[in-house]
């Protein structure tokens, strides 16, 4: 997962042969981009990838996957793998049993109607801030990807901190014993959220082994 950025671009210049049947399904977060293509390739609706850290069971069997998803006590998620989402503490998606159910009581509340109307009307604000951005741009919108992403995370600052942010890049206040404003501190956390989560806690909380990367790149 660390190394897939420089690793995946080399392996999908090799030829296709030796790559096709296992590459575009060992990509972290990226499997989606696959589609159909391993199960037109194979002429099955339905195989299992072997490897060494696991069998991976995949479907698009609509009677299959509908099978599996009503029959929860049946097929639980395995715990020990999403492990690694716990970083920032305990979640619904990383439990199982009578503790998932007990987490899924604590965050109904944040699933409100009043919470959904705030999302709705905070995303109205950031796409026309966003849309005022693009148009001071000119004709060419140079990363549209980043920009949605931005308003993707200035609409849940809003909504879960209470942290209204804006497109202009100005220089915030930075709390007293912190070196970044609240700002450059969820951005650096959700740009490097992959890293976080598969880095070991206990390297986490040595602030100089994680200060010099972080500022890098």
């Amino acid at each position: 997962m660390l190394l897939q950025d420089f690793l995946v671009p080399f392996l999908r210049k090799l030829p296709s042969e030796w790559t096709e049947d296992w590459l575009s399904l060992a990509v972290f977060s990226g499997t989606w981009r696959a589609g159909y293509d391993p199960f037109d390739r194979l002429q099955h609706d339905s195989f299992i990838v072997a490897a060494p850290g696991g069998n991976t069971f995949w479907t698009c069997d609509p009677e299959i996957v509908n099978d599996v998803s009503t029959r929860r006590h049946d097929f639980q998620k395995s715990t020990e793998i999403l492990e690694l989402l716990n970083n920032y503490g305990p979640t619904v998606t990383a439990s199982e049993g009578e503790t998932a159910h007990t987490y899924r009581k604590i965050a109904a509340p944040a699933f409100s109607e009043k919470n959904h109307s705030l999302v709705w009307k905070e995303t109205l604000v950031q796409s026309r801030m966003m849309l005022d951005k693009w148009s001071e741009q000119g004709q060419i919108i140079h990363n549209p990807g980043k920009d949605t992403q931005t308003l993707a995370l200035h609409v849940l600052c809003k909504v879960f901190f209470n942290k209204p942010l804006n497109w202009v890049e100005d220089k915030q206040d930075i709390p007293a014993n912190h070196t970044l404003s609240f700002k450059q501190a969820i951005r650096v956390a959700f740009k490097y959220n992959i890293q976080i989560f598969v880095t070991p806690r206990v390297l986490l909380s040595k602030k100089r082994l994680i200060h010099l990367p972080l500022h890098l790149t």
